[in-house]
């Protein structure tokens, strides 16, 4: 799965520069940040598989010049309805996609019109699943609210280059500035080029789409239709389309070449660290599955977890790879946007909010009395002492009153039931 997106956007932006007769060269490395970006660290599959099939219909879209032919409207029918299912954004982006090419394309087409609803019904089965699904989930974010991130922050992401940073900006963002600079010189090369010599380029459809992407940037909710984080994702298909517009124009060798290196350092600067931060959440997930090794079966496990790094949010719920081991924490069965459910209503509330919170008061009481199963395990990770912290001290008494210290594993101590 992993290889198919990173290698996916790569191909479908090369077959688009093929299919345009465009010389391959040194530029085309300016797509390699594009592939471990913090969208891919998020865990966002699906939409980044839902990026390369959007750009792979938009170019079949930009081929439409007349009539659309059979072959051309069951691509379109099956693409659209394979879009859909793959993620929700990109299906509605590649339909405001289409509206704009029409826009612009109407008087150049053979016969506008009917193009227009030849696509029009293509996209209809997509369209209606799109509104049935945003009937039923309603406005609200995956928070339950329709949250959007602060002006003066979207400013920020978008000269920083936000979504390349993956992992940790003060260690990423040397890389990044490399291919901010490179990328603003290239577009505005390419701005004055075609404003001084007007090439005969669909590359401008490319452009405006950016715009339109840039303007919903700053106008749509962080956080609607269940979904989250979508000013990055939106920020992320900006920068896209500005690459796919610089690459379907002239630039003399020598800024292909600077362009290449930029593409490289950007992919490869934070490259060694961050494939130790990659060697070290390996290794902490190893210890949670080594701890659940531990177990009896048929233990039910609380995790507890000290650490404010983002990456070990749910880093306890490797122990669920071994069998016969219940972990009581999993971040989808919080939110009703996963099919997975608690069976009892409250039932993490009573606990704490475990990842989201780096100290939660421990009340095992009610949540037996809730779930009727007995707590016969407590692992706590990366748990720093405080005296001066009365939650901590009563956690700690509370561990030594009912459980016992079985195993230290580096950051992480099991607990059995007395």
């Amino acid at each position: 799965m992993l290889l198919l997106i990173v290698i996916s956007l790569p191909y479908v932006i090369y077959r688009i520069l093929k299919a345009r007769n465009i010389p391959i060269n040194g530029s085309l490395l300016l797509i390699l940040p594009f592939t471990f970006t913090l969208i891919f660290y998020l865990g966002f599959y699906n939409y980044l598989l839902g990026i390369a099939i959007m750009l792979w219909m938009m170019h079949l879209i930009t081929e439409q010049k007349g009539p659309v032919s059979k072959t051309a409207f069951l691509k379109l029918l099956s693409g659209a309805l394979i879009l859909y299912f793959t993620h929700l954004l990109p299906v509605l982006l590649l339909m405001l996609f289409t509206g704009v090419y029409l826009l612009f394309y109407f008087r150049k087409l053979s016969n506008p019109m009917k193009t227009a609803s030849s696509v029009a019904l293509a996209f209809l089965p997509a369209l209606v699943f799109a509104i049935i699904f945003m009937s039923n989930r309603g406005v609200e974010g995956y928070q339950g609210k329709v949250n959007s991130v602060p002006p003066e922050q979207l400013f920020e992401w978008l000269y920083l280059g936000q979504p390349f940073i993956g992992l940790n900006g003060d260690q990423e963002q040397a890389g990044v500035f490399v291919l901010m600079v490179a990328l603003l010189m290239a577009f505005v090369f390419t701005i004055f080029r075609n404003i001084t010599t007007k090439p005969d380029t669909d590359s401008h459809i490319w452009l405006w789409m950016a715009l339109v992407i840039l303007v919903c940037y700053f106008i749509v909710p962080d956080g609607m239709a269940s979904g989250g984080f979508i000013s990055l994702r939106l920020l992320l298909l900006f920068y896209l389309f500005i690459v796919i517009y610089v690459l379907l124009n002239q630039r003399p060798a020598w800024m292909n070449a600077i362009l290449g290196i930029a593409g490289i350092v950007a992919s490869f600067y934070a490259f060694e660290y961050r494939n130790d931060v990659a060697k070290e959440q390996s290794n902490f997930a190893d210890d949670f599955i080594e701890a659940a090794s531990e177990l009896p079966q048929r233990s039910v496990v609380l995790p507890l977890n000290y650490s404010g790094n983002w990456l070990h949010t749910n880093i306890s719920n490797y122990m669920g790879a071994v069998p016969g081991i219940v972990v009581l924490d999993n971040y989808e069965a919080k939110l009703k946007e996963f099919p997975l459910v608690w069976k009892q209503n409250g039932v993490v509330d009573s606990l704490g909010n475990f990842g989201q919170s780096l100290n939660p008061t421990l009340t095992i009481e009610k949540y037996e009395n809730l779930t009727g199963l007995e707590v016969t395990a407590i692992t706590r990770f990366n748990y720093i002492p405080n005296k001066d912290d009365s939650i901590s001290e009563a956690t700690n008494q509370l561990l030594h009153e009912k459980f016992r210290l079985v195993k230290k594993i580096n950051l992480t101590e099991i607990f059995i039931r007395r």
